[in-house]
């Protein structure tokens, strides 16, 4: 009976791999829009709301694409609003951008 119940349960393998799959998912489903939250409410034809961060800045901040788009998964985002590439002599490569949520029905 032990043996049927080692058949059903995953590997940790399969697991990640799994997991991985579901973050390739997410991560493609979010969008990135270098306007405004009235641009984009515009656009889309529904409301959105800002993601609190946990900060006093809105925006993410990140080295790279791939960074970002995690950030934007573990907050639940829809989309990246704001969305800017800077790389000047003042800021070294750097990625951000306002994370938003379809906003709750009232």
């Amino acid at each position: 009976m032990f043996g049927l119940f080692k058949k059903l349960r995953k590997s940790p393998d399969e697991e990640k791999v799994r997991l991985e799959r579901e973050l390739e998912k997410k991560i493609s489903i979010i969008e990135l829009f270098p306007g405004s939250l009235e641009e984009y409410e515009r656009l889309k034809g529904e409301k959105y709301e800002i993601v609190d961060v946990l900060g006093n800045y809105k925006y993410f901040f990140a080295r790279d694409k791939e960074e970002i788009m995690r950030k934007a998964v573990l907050y639940d985002a829809n989309a990246i609003i704001r969305f800017t590439i800077v790389d000047s002599a003042q800021v070294r490569y750097c990625i951000m951008g306002i994370p938003v949520r379809k906003a709750k029905k009232e």
